[in-house]
């Protein structure tokens, strides 16, 4: 058998030396070197690449030959037409990259798994690079596995000439059971890599080289102990970065004779510990009978980034995904309507992080498809960003969330509730302390779903909290609430809101955007424009309804006549009125009278807000947040 060794060159006189030198130090040394030495990209390089080309020139320890492009190649193109050329006179090769560093008995291994498995046409490469994955103790010096390396390897002429540039492979594995298994366990970067390809951001030749030896579930062989050191991994390279997760411990032992297996197959402790590497959790999980068997929704990065967790507790029977087709890691994949398809299960978790879409499809289930409550389960509770802020989420019969949050126990009914409510429980933006002996009565102003009232319920020094929502939807739901929590002597709330006039007014009502609702026309419009950017809404949600509102100054100051020696705490979240609010306030005198006023302003600034409580006698400062909007924290001292 000839086998010639090729070497694949650009212009890092460093690395190229580090790995002649070690081809040098070989206890066998290569029947014939073949260097392949791509052209100049840019000008840049030339005085790297002039070092590279003497140094493969000054080779004199076995017959070479040198192959110098008259232009840039890349990557892909310079290894497979090296490769197709050498395999007009060889039958096998072996193929290293300039920072690919081989140890002592780097080629004799090469050699010997070559001849033991030419007629094994199932074994497709032979690798000198060994993963870092822990396999445990061995009687034979390798393994075989389904992934291709390209750090140090090799194959025949009769495996390589089925290497295609395949586009169309992937998307034919993921359509198939079989497929999709085989390329969740060998090959689950693929995905990533492949747009990277098709894009121009990379020229990973490899690639298709991965794909093909799947398809053919083709095996792979690796030294449990590794023969090569991938020394470029140091943002040297045209097509790596930097990153120590693939570095090895380098074999430097001598030895004649390697123990090679017999039988040829793929252990199953190889494929669970690739699936940390290049594999999936699910495709290696089985169907244990103390697992619970379940469905995931929506196959996403917020799934795969949590995969190993979930097949731990669970069995994944398949998949439900409203974007996508066919199968991942084996297990179907269907359209929400088709999930009875699926077979039997005792949950469904979904796994989506934004928390609009989460509700959506938690309603759609329970409302639309008749899923009971108990069968669905939130992901965003157990894992992402909010999963140590959430104390708990259940769903409800009408489709909305009963969640606990700052150990606070209430139901939302969309995202805007949501993160309303996260602000005030988890962030306590309305946080405050007052360093005297007396008790506080609060005003929320913009109550929405009383989220606030029961933030300053759990203060024991606040005597009581007075709210005010105009809107019957988000008032009701804050009665409901209020209720649940309890202490109801110590609040009382009204269905209204608060301006600088007494009236009645017609508002369009959208119940996804509660935290965004506004008395005020303008207000009201714009918020929605907001909203709708955002794919929020649902114009169909529109209803037209009638709102009271009432001068604030009379309202807050019969309450101050009550409580004549407390501290008055005002916050406000009222969508644009409280410019309204606090002019009118200022103008009868009654602004000056809180101890603590915290409130968001919308759109228009907070100049005429800080003017007023200027004009009041009050130290203030504020915090700008993103959409025009902000917080004003104010406060007087010596009352």
């Amino acid at each position: 058998m000839k086998i010639a060794t090729l070497l694949f060159t650009y212009n890092r006189s460093r690395h190229t030396g580090q790995v002649i030198e070690s081809l040098k130090n070989n206890t066998v040394l290569p029947e014939k070197l073949i260097v392949f030495q791509d052209g100049v990209r840019q000008d840049e390089d030339a005085e790297e690449w002039q070092k590279v080309n003497s140094l493969v020139h000054e080779i004199d320890w076995c017959e070479k030959e040198v192959i110098v492009s008259g232009y840039n190649k890349g990557l892909a193109e310079s290894i497979v037409s090296g490769i197709e050329y050498a395999f007009r006179e060889n039958d096998a090769v072996i193929v290293l990259e300039d920072d690919c560093v081989a140890a002592p008995n780097f080629i004799r291994f090469m050699t010997q798994c070559f001849e033991r498995y030419e007629t094994e046409k199932r074994v497709f490469s032979v690798s000198g690079y060994s993963w870092p994955i822990e396999l445990g103790d061995a009687e034979s010096d390798i393994y075989f596995c389904g992934r291709t390396s390209s750090w140090g390897w090799g194959t025949w002429r009769d495996r390589w000439c089925q290497y295609e540039k395949d586009y169309m492979l992937y998307n034919r594995l993921k359509s198939s059971k079989e497929g999709s298994l085989a390329l969740a366990t060998w090959g689950q970067d693929v995905e990533g890599a492949l747009i990277g390809k098709v894009t121009g951001r990379n020229d990973v030749w490899g690639l298709f080289w991965v794909l093909k030896v799947i398809e053919q579930n083709g095996l792979c062989i690796n030294p449990y102990r590794s023969l090569i050191r991938n020394i470029g991994m140091d943002g040297s390279g045209v097509n790596c970065g930097i990153t120590d997760s693939c570095d090895v411990e380098l074999d430097d032992s001598v030895k004649d004779f390697y123990r090679l297996n017999d039988r040829i197959e793929i252990l199953d402790q190889v494929k669970n510990a690739f699936a940390s590497l290049h594999g999936s959790y699910t495709a290696v999980d089985r169907c244990r009978g103390d697992k619970e068997k379940i469905l995931v929704y929506g196959l996403g990065n917020f799934f795969i980034s949590n995969e190993r967790s979930i097949n731990e507790k669970y069995f994944i029977e398949g998949f439900i995904d409203n974007a996508k087709t066919g199968y991942y890691a084996g297990r179907k994949i269907v359209r929400v309507k088709d999930m009875d398809k699926l077979g039997d299960f005792s949950k469904i978790l979904i796994m989506v992080q934004d928390i609009n879409e989460c509700m959506k499809m938690s309603r759609e289930l329970v409302c639309k498809y008749g899923i009971p409550e108990e069968k669905i389960e939130l992901g965003c509770k157990h894992y992402g960003i909010y999963q140590d802020m959430i104390n708990d989420i259940r769903i409800k019969a009408d489709g909305r969330w009963e969640i606990t949050l700052g150990g606070v126990v209430l139901y939302i009914s969309s995202a805007d509730q949501f993160y309303n409510a996260y602000e005030v429980l988890v962030n306590k933006i309305y946080r405050y302390n007052l360093n005297n002996d007396r008790k506080d009565i609060v005003f929320d102003i913009g109550m929405n779903n009383g989220d606030a009232t029961l933030f300053f319920l759990q203060d024991e020094n606040v005597e009581k909290v007075y709210g005010y929502e105009p809107f019957g939807e988000t008032f009701q739901l804050a009665k409901e609430n209020l209720e649940k929590f309890g202490c109801k002597n110590r609040y009382k709330i009204f269905q209204y809101g608060l301006s600088n006039i007494d009236e009645i007014r017609e508002i369009d009502f959208n119940s996804a955007m509660t935290c965004g609702q506004s008395t005020d026309y303008y207000m009201r419009e714009r918020a929605y424009a907001y909203y709708d950017a955002l794919g929020l809404l649902d114009m169909h949600d529109n209803r037209r309804e009638r709102v009271e509102v009432k001068r604030a100054s009379g309202v807050l100051e019969s309450v101050m006549k009550e409580y004549p020696c407390h501290n008055y705490i005002l916050k406000m979240d009222c969508e644009g009125e409280e410019y309204a609010i606090i002019e009118e306030l200022n103008k009868n005198k009654v602004l000056g009278r809180f101890h603590m006023i915290m409130l968001e302003w919308h759109h228009k600034g907070y100049e005429r807000i800080a003017d007023c409580l200027s004009e009041s006698g009050y130290s203030y400062n504020f915090i700008d947040k993103e959409g025009g909007m902000g917080l004003i924290y104010a406060q007087k001292t010596g009352m």
